[in-house]
């Protein structure tokens, strides 16, 4: 690579030449306004500045292809003028994540994305600040005909959507990753946002082979479970559910018919980290696929029972690396702010276990916070003021 060439109006830049085009590097120069680049610049890093607007179609060359504007101060994309990207269409990458830009219809307008039909990799995670409702912006995604890596994590926040519907991706045809996981919720912890994915979400991504619904802590294994039944008609190879629970909520287990349709899959990775998970039926182990190559359940709150004896090794011989540490810490330390996943409802996870318990049992002993979207076998116990699970 050649680093003496000038590609840029800005005098601190860092150019490299290569056999494709000029790599921009301007990240971190402090900058408020977007610099003149070449006309042989395929890639332009702005990240880390100080930009409050999308670049001016002006200002980039015709043939970019890789765009990244994440951490600064973006607010939207501009209403006057022609439509964003209209000098840029061949765009392959673009990183908005980090930024201030709300997840809504006011910004997400329609005819934002008409000109990236080429683009194939959109970051726009991290995003929702304010108190506006989520909106996935799905009608407006589906001007990205060729895109096959999403990157969307706005489902944080106290307003936002708390279900995730069966067409949530019908425009999403090409998606081969697919990141939900909620990043702002991995340092907070906060039990909010997101606490159900709808049956069917995913069957219809044909081409997914990474899927990402990490940090989702009212999802619980109920969401797990309806994920895991969607997957058999992808070709999905990494599958991650880490911290899918209030890191203070009950323990619950693992079912068989949480993880048997993986059965049917070709997944070669799969992470389960920080779900409370103390056990599992003696058979779990015969459900895992041949493909499985690196299992990593840490962070969780195993204990020693018949199915950690039941014929679990012979069913294991594909796997590579099982990575098993750094159980039952909540019994020794919880994360700084564990205090905020505290909250009532974060009981739920007892009516989840509830519903796919396996077996005919009477469970008159375990009781819970209101929450009849789970099950409906709730019956209201008036001197208490709690609800008590009668049967499963």
């Amino acid at each position: 690579m050649n680093y003496a060439s000038k590609c840029s109006s800005n005098e601190n830049r860092i150019c490299m030449k290569t056999m494709f085009g000029f790599l921009a590097d301007c990240s971190g120069l402090g900058l408020t306004a977007v610099p003149w680049f070449t006309e042989s610049v395929i890639s332009v890093n702005l990240s880390k500045n100080s930009l409050q607007n999308v670049p001016q179609d002006d200002r980039l060359p015709s043939k970019l292809k890789y765009l990244d504007l994440s951490e600064n101060i973006i607010l939207n994309f501009g209403t006057d003028g022609p439509l964003p990207f209209s000098n840029t269409k061949h765009l392959l990458s673009l990183n908005l994540s980090h930024n201030r830009i709300s997840l809504d219809k006011e910004t997400y307008f329609k005819g934002i994305f008409t000109n990236l039909g080429e683009l194939q990799h959109l970051d726009v995670s991290h995003k929702s600040f304010g108190n506006r409702s989520y909106y996935c912006p799905d009608e407006v995604f589906q001007e990205l005909e060729s895109l096959q890596s999403l990157s969307i994590d706005g489902l944080t926040e106290l307003t936002s959507r708390i279900t995730i519907p069966n067409d949530y991706f019908v425009h999403f045809p090409n998606l081969k990753f697919l990141d939900l996981s909620s990043h702002w919720d991995r340092h907070v912890s906060l039990f909010a946002g997101l606490d159900h994915i709808e049956s069917g979400t995913f069957r219809r991504l044909a081409r997914l082979e990474v899927l990402n619904i990490s940090y989702k802590r009212k999802l619980g294994l109920c969401g797990f479970k309806n994920v895991t039944h969607d997957l058999p008609f992808t070709p999905i190879k990494v599958f991650k559910a880490q911290y899918l629970a209030c890191e203070r909520s009950g323990s619950t287990w693992l079912f068989n018919n949480d993880i048997k349709p993986l059965l049917n899959t070709k997944l070669e990775e799969l992470y389960i980290d920080g779900n409370n998970l103390d056990k599992t039926e003696n058979t779990a182990t015969t459900l895992i696929p041949r493909s499985l190559r690196y299992l990593s359940a840490t962070d969780n709150r195993w204990i020693v029972a018949q199915y950690s004896y039941y014929k679990i090794l012979p069913n294991l011989t594909n796997v590579k690396t099982i990575d098993l540490s750094f159980q039952n810490r909540h019994q020794m330390s919880q994360s700084v702010n564990s205090s905020q996943c505290d909250h009532p409802d974060s009981v739920i996870e007892i009516a989840c276990l509830c519903e796919r318990f396996p077996y005919n049992v009477n469970t008159n002993h375990l009781t819970f916070q209101s929450e009849t979207s789970y099950n409906s076998k709730a019956v209201r116990n008036k001197e208490n003021n709690l609800d008590t699970i009668h049967s499963c």
